[in-house]
């Protein structure tokens, strides 16, 4: 998370895809709780109690994410990564890292090179 101040307003956006090939598994992140500028690691995601809302919001999309996972060579993993707030507008940004048996690859989840922004409904 880089950044949160006050909500914006503005038009919601619905929850979309891009047709996976296989059923896709859901991770839902509270943005809310999460510290600024520090790196949070998908363990704390799947068992923090700060994370409960976002993780039964990830039940009720579909499968929830199931870390660590196997894929074979010609494999396909796909998941959808949500990030949600209720009372901030947040920028934040993701990291995925993985290993493909030889060497581990890190790919980051922004909007064009900028963080991305998701911001609650005014109040």
């Amino acid at each position: 998370m880089t950044g949160r101040g006050a909500p914006v307003r503005g038009t919601a956006t619905k929850r979309g895809g891009c047709g996976a090939l296989d059923a896709p598994e859901y991770l839902v992140v509270d943005l809310d709780g999460l510290p600024l500028n520090h790196p949070v690691p998908i363990s704390y995601l799947q068992n923090s109690p700060k994370q409960n809302e976002a993780r039964k919001a990830a039940a009720e999309m579909g499968k929830p994410i199931t870390l660590p996972r196997q894929v074979t060579r010609n494999g396909i993993y796909s998941f959808f990564l949500t990030g949600r707030t209720t009372r901030y507008d947040t920028s934040w940004i993701a990291t995925i890292t993985w290993w493909d048996g030889e060497e581990e690859h890190t790919q980051r989840i922004d909007d064009e090179g900028r963080p991305i922004r998701v911001s609650a409904e005014p109040r």
